[in-house]
């Protein structure tokens, strides 16, 4: 193993007094103007097929903005390959 000459270094961090003092902000606790929440539903049928999904009552209810489904969902450049749960063990891939 090389010699990594850092290691074992105190570094100096902008942030640094903030983090060690309890005092610097996450992410989540600045101000967003017109920020919106996404909420992740998941199904109560362990297993089952789903046939069709209606959102059109969801979409009804005050502050509901949009509700994404894998027939509308916006593509994602980074993301480019099929949904595959990355949590769950290795099977069988089903095409469409």
């Amino acid at each position: 193993m090389k010699n990594i000459p850092s290691v074992g270094k105190p570094v100096s961090r902008l942030e640094g007094h903030l983090k060690v003092t309890g005092s610097a902000k996450y992410a989540g606790e600045y101000e967003a103007p017109d920020l919106l929440y996404g909420y992740i539903v998941n199904s109560t049928i362990t297993k089952g097929k789903i046939k069709s999904i209606d959102t059109e009552h969801v979409k009804k209810i005050e502050g509901v903005i949009e509700v994404f489904t894998h027939e509308n969902k916006p593509s994602t450049a980074w993301f480019d390959f099929q949904y595959a749960d990355m949590d769950a063990p290795p099977g069988i891939v089903l095409s469409h």
